[in-house]
């Protein structure tokens, strides 16, 4: 059963993984399912073959050591483009019937509440000049996303969810009077421990939400699990469960239903007050941060998954709104929630490790962020990462009214979404994108810092260097009358810059309504320094760098108000900026009449990249500010400068001079086709790669200015490279023409033939490669095959008896898990049928093989494991076999000393001194084998005599007890003895222990205490113990006196 964990693990891990390099792909989405996954049910087949169960993915997956370490690595599942299918967005107030009417278009999804537009196939042909519409915004390539995966469970007490008077965890089933949209893969509504209110399903193999997949409800169940003493009890108990489907049973969908489902969102925005969503991608769609930032402004909250990759949240440029991008985790306008470790559900870092890190640790999956965009609107110590949660082996509700174990950022995002729901329950829902964020800030304020985390080292990962706080659901409900306490900082402002070495001066105040003025109480911290001091008003300067500023009070009952500033401090010593002059180069002649483009470039050691504050003039006058302008001039020899003024008033100048002279004799541009080859021929349908080069004596590089043309269908594209595939049948004259300024032209040109496809008639090969013709097999056979095809395997169909067994593969090798208790005893016939991707199959020959269960030993005698040399041992088992029936007779016994002892269920045999591994055996009549063992020793036993030299002791007396250790009469040294006395009330007094010498002699002291011990009769219990020997025992007694 490993090696099948190994291998369906390994094909997940093709499917799966996430490229880190962005070249890959314009898109990179990826699963943020669970990590690990251990079912109270039965296994689940999902994602990409083997998502959940034994692997990363959605929701379902038992991941050992190894495969953390793969899945940390690099879980980045590419998804892969819907060809010629897109999302268009459109402008205010223009309607996409009218839209798709003028290109003929039929939409797929319709947005009318988040964003304004529609999805749908879009021919090649239409796709450029919808472009060009007045009507359309912009247009995004559509892609596939797939899911990123009563006991209080304890992630619910961590989050001190069980504290908070809110939740009211209590085994009475009172409901937290909130709604939760779960983005997902739907949610079991039948579920007994869940408060399913509305489902709808967007996803193409559903029409109403429920979950065939698991990742859903298991997140649903960590949001609101009801608390009615059966399952688990999630951390805002029977809060109304939004069930929206985006994602199939396999876990995946495409983007433009992930907008759908916002939009529905958005749509019930008047009721949903928190939307959960453990999925996202790598990439750039601002389609669906359009719809997500729609929705936010109608006061929904955003919780979303950080990501399972082990990276930057902005990807490894650290910039947003880039192709690396994982979203919408890195949107701002969206909580983003990492994972931590935790084994024992409270803070110390006391619980277990595990291969995903130390108990109360980030998690070693969990993506990171060490940078924030200047648009993030809230003030994080985790930067763009707002806050952290469990996310490691959570156990929850999961599909077919079961429950499960997973790890993963999607289990840690619906922790946060539960808090959330507890936070507005008590204080209000958002109305708009401003209250949204002020939740979003309180929450942070109010966590749990990681310096409070435990023992443990609190950021595991050395890329992460902005450690967010842990949420403390329990911290952010007061419950009753009590009013939490209100704070602000006066000094530092937001975003003030002082210099190092500089007096800061802090200024603050606090107040509470039962307990009043609590400035006094302000405690104040950096993200830098640590403990900066406490109350109101003080002064002291700050190490370099960017610190988050934290005043924190606390109320007479514990409850917590907190409020943050950042503010920067940099080094008094300013270093001059450098400026360069990209283009024109120093001494360019150019022509009367041209515009002349010059591009610069700067850099402040301080300040960073500084272009866009350079400037630029001509004698005095200013030509123009930034990295680009462009200039025309008459005729004449001109110097340009270039400076450029950091913050620090230190300026940098450069110059150019260039030459503009009259037009000379023009010469005729060049052009030179690279791609693709003289004489090519590729299938119709087939996208080709055009590049080329052009130049032009006086104007220098041209190549944007190529225009290619078909002999057979004319213009076709522009541009020194690019992809083209609608061409028609035929020997196709390719053109690169080319035309400077002043109308002079050139052109190379190649050939290219392009040939119709034909039908593909040939059908795949395939074999089965295990079990192998005639063998016997049992329990979960792993069944394989080889295929092969001309043009690729589509996938590969298992067949036991002609029936389907209800799964394929469709990477090779390929395999299937094949339980054979599913099926009678006896002979069966499997196959596989191979599909080709033009749909041809092969089914292969059929192989005979024989479903034999595997019998069973029970071993019921001897019970006892030490015997003395000589003496009999019986020993008694039995075994049965389903198709055999009682084979106990065929037992065959046998010592790992003695080698074979006998036949039959009963048997009697004395055996050699030593320790004896003894097996019982059995073979059925198909030679199916079964064992069983025990541990036998056989020595000889310690003879043991003592005496005290006395019969009766006075109180303070030294009783002396003499021990002689034998085996078979003769003395035996080396032994260990030891004696308990025990006084006449039953108490013992003392422990007392000796080794034998030479004559097997040992002497033991003891002074008794009558007064303590009483008066009568005490006893004295001896054991003598020897390796190799069965121990001797003996007791003997004496009397004291008061």
């Amino acid at each position: 059963m490993a090696k099948l964990h190994e291998r369906l693990l390994s094909k997940f891990l093709f499917y799966a993984k996430w490229h880190k390099n962005p070249l890959h792909a314009p898109f990179h989405f990826g699963v943020f399912f669970g990590l690990s996954l251990v079912l109270t049910a039965t296994l689940i087949y999902a994602v990409t073959n083997w998502p959940n169960v034994y692997a990363s993915a959605a929701a379902v997956a038992a991941f050992d050591k190894s495969a953390v370490k793969n899945e940390q690595a690099s879980q980045k599942m590419e998804s892969l483009k819907i060809a010629d299918n897109y999302i268009v967005v459109l402008n205010r107030g223009e309607r996409g019937a009218e839209v798709q009417k003028s290109f003929g278009l039929k939409a797929k999804q319709e947005y009318r509440h988040a964003i304004n537009g529609f999805s749908a196939y879009i021919p090649k042909g239409r796709l450029e000049a919808l472009k060009k519409d007045k009507r359309v915004s912009y247009v995004e390539e559509d892609v596939t996303v797939y899911a990123l995966a009563q006991a209080v469970p304890s992630g619910v007490r961590r989050i001190k969810a069980n504290q908070s008077n809110v939740a009211l965890i209590d085994g009475v089933d009172n409901r937290v009077n909130a709604d939760v949209a779960i983005i997902d893969t739907g949610v079991d509504f039948t579920h007994p421990d869940l408060n399913v209110y509305q489902h709808v399903s967007f996803a193409v193999d559903s029409t109403d939400g429920m979950d065939g997949h698991g990742h859903g409800t298991h997140v649903a169940g960590t949001v609101a699990a009801l608390d009615n003493n059966i399952g688990v009890v999630g951390v805002a108990p029977g809060a109304r469960i939004w069930a929206v489907k985006a994602l199939d049973n396999s876990g995946a969908g495409a983007l433009s239903i992930i907008i759908k489902a916002v939009d529905y969102v958005t749509e019930h925005a008047d009721e949903i007050e928190v939307a959960n969503m453990s999925l996202g991608g790598q990439g750039s769609s601002g389609s669906l941060r359009q719809a997500i930032a729609t929705s936010v402004g109608k006061g929904v909250v955003y919780v979303v998954a950080a990501g399972n990759s082990f990276f930057e949240v902005y990807g490894g440029d650290s910039q947003l709104g880039t192709s690396d991008d994982f979203f919408p985790a890195a949107y701002p306008e969206v909580m983003t929630v990492s994972a931590i470790v935790d084994t024992d559900g409270q803070s110390g870092g006391a619980g277990v490790s595990t291969s995903y890190g130390e108990d109360d640790t980030l998690a070693k999956y969990s993506n990171w962020s060490n940078v924030v965009d200047v648009s993030n609107p809230v003030v994080s110590p985790g930067a763009s990462i707002d806050i952290a949660a469990p996310g490691t082996i959570i156990y929850s509700t999961y599909k077919n009214g079961a429950y499960a174990t997973m790890s993963g950022t999607s289990m840690a995002s619906p922790h946060v979404a539960g808090a959330v729901a507890l936070y507005i329950s008590e204080n209000g829902r958002a109305s708009d994108a401003t209250g949204v964020y002020r939740i979003r800030q309180s929450i942070i304020d109010l966590a749990e810092p990681q310096s409070a985390w435990g023992v443990n080292k609190t950021t595991p990962l050395s890329n992460d260097q902005k450690p967010e706080g842990l949420i403390d659901a329990g911290n952010l409900t007061t419950g009753g009358s009590n009013l939490r306490p209100t704070i602000s900082i006066s000094r530092p402002v937001s975003q003030a810059v002082f210099n190092e070495g500089q007096m800061i001066a802090f200024l603050g105040n606090a107040a509470d309504a039962e307990d009043g003025d609590l400035t006094a109480k302000i405690e104040w911290t950096s993200s830098i320094d640590g403990v900066l001091g406490k109350g109101g008003s003080f002064s002291r300067n700050l190490s370099s760098g960017d610190h988050v500023i934290s005043a924190k009070v606390s109320d007479s009952l514990g409850y917590s108000a907190i409020a943050t500033v950042r503010i920067s401090v940099v080094s008094s010593i300013n270093s001059v900026p450098s400026v360069s002059i990209l283009s024109p180069l120093n001494g360019a002649v150019l022509t009367t009449g041209t515009l002349v483009g010059f591009t610069g470039s700067a850099i402040d050691q301080e300040d960073g990249d500084i272009s866009s504050r350079i400037s630029w003039t001509f004698n005095g006058s200013v030509l123009g500010t930034g990295s680009d302008v462009n200039v025309t001039f008459g005729k004449g020899v001109f110097r340009i400068l270039a400076s450029v003024t950091d913050s620090g008033l230190k300026t940098a100048t450069t110059s150019v001079e260039i030459s503009v002279v009259d037009n000379p004799e023009n010469t005729a541009p060049s052009v030179s086709i690279i791609t693709p080859a003289e004489t090519s021929s590729v299938i119709k349908g087939t996208e080709v790669r055009f590049s080329a080069s052009a130049s032009d004596n006086e104007e220098g590089n041209i190549t944007n200015r190529i225009k290619w043309a078909s002999s057979i269908d004319g213009n076709f594209g522009t541009g020194g490279d690019l992809l083209y595939s609608l061409f028609s049948s035929g020997v196709h004259t390719i053109y690169a023409n080319i035309t400077d300024s002043n109308g002079l032209t050139s052109s190379d040109a190649v050939s290219l033939t392009v040939e119709e496809k034909q039908a593909d008639t040939v059908p795949p090969l395939v074999s089965v490669t295990y079990p192998s013709a005639n063998s016997v097999v049992s329990g979960v056979v792993t069944m394989s095959a080889s295929a092969s095809d001309n043009d690729g395997i589509d996938r590969v169909q298992f067949m036991v008896d002609g029936a389907d067994i209800g799964v394929s593969d469709s990477v090779a090798p390929y395999t299937i898990a094949w339980n054979t208790d599913d099926y009678t005893s006896g002979s069966h016939v499997i196959s596989a049928v191979a599909y080709d991707t033009t749909g041809n199959k092969t089914i292969s020959s059929l192989v005979s093989v024989v479903v034999d269960r595997v019998p069973t030993v029970t071993i019921t005698s001897p019970t006892e494991n030490t015997f003395l040399p000589g003496q009999a041992v019986t020993f008694r088992a039995s075994a049965m076999d389903k198709e055999d029936g009682d084979l106990s007779i065929k037992i065959k016994w046998s010592s790992n000393l003695d080698g074979i002892l006998g036949l039959g269920s009963s048997l009697s045999k004395s055996l050699s001194v030593g320790t004896h591994i003894i097996t019982a055996e059995v073979f059925d009549s198909r030679g199916q084998t079964a064992s069983a063992s025990l541990i036998v020793t056989v020595a000889n036993k310690l003879g043991l005599s003592a005496s005290t030299d006395k019969s009766i002791y006075n109180n303070k007396d030294t009783v002396k007890i003499t021990a002689l250790v034998s085996s078979n009469s003769v003395p035996v040294s080396g032994a260990f003895v030891s004696a308990t006395v025990v006084s006449p009330t039953g108490r013992q007094t003392a422990y007392l222990s000796g080794t034998s010498d030479s004559f097997g002699k040992v002497v033991l002291t003891y002074q008794i205490n009558t007064k303590s011990g009483g008066a009568g009769s005490y006893g004295v219990n001896l054991t003598a113990s020897k390796t190799g020997f069965a121990n001797g025992t003996l007791s003997i007694t004496f009397k004291g006196n008061k």
